[in-house]
């Protein structure tokens, strides 16, 4: 497939990736970001297509042009999509971890009359201290040596 043709092929999609990004903009992401992604899928369906006419393979499953270019436009903003879904559950997980971790810290603040150090923050919220230091990255806060090691390791392991 020349240039030439690759090119008037894209040109005469556009059209269709804006539809499809119309049809499924749902708010997960913005419209532009769904469009730019359909311009991905279709550069993607131009080069399965490119592909098949060179190897003679059929790559597209027997698909016409313009299934195979409208099904990879469509495939791409999907996965964006999904992919943009992930990160917000992942987002929303996040926050809740930093609310727990604000809470035991309130917590064993009050009953311990101090801050906190690591291991009893995590023993408190049944977690590793690894994973309550990468929680405490996410808010910020910001722990000195002595406050991150508990005082029996501090004296030794006595």
């Amino acid at each position: 497939m020349n240039e030439r043709k690759k090119q008037e092929l894209a040109e005469e999609f556009m059209d269709e990736v804006h539809e499809i990004a119309s049809e499924l903009d749902d708010g997960v992401l913005p419209l532009e970001d769904l469009v730019q992604e359909g311009y991905l899928g279709l550069m993607r369906g131009i080069r399965i297509l490119e592909a098949e006419k060179e190897s003679g393979e059929a790559a597209t499953g027997g698909l016409s042009v313009s299934e195979t270019l409208r099904r990879e436009i469509r495939a791409a903003m999907e996965e964006a999509v999904e992919l943009q879904k992930g990160r917000l559950h992942q987002d929303d997980r996040l926050v809740v971890q930093v609310e727990l971790l604000n809470r035991s810290i309130e917590k064993l603040t009050e009953e311990l009359g101090t801050k906190p150090n690591i291991d009893e923050i995590a023993n408190d919220m049944k977690i590793s201290q690894e994973m309550v230091l990468k929680i405490l990255k996410l808010t910020g806060d910001e722990f000195s040596d002595e406050e991150l090691i508990p005082p029996e390791e501090e004296a030794g392991g006595k």
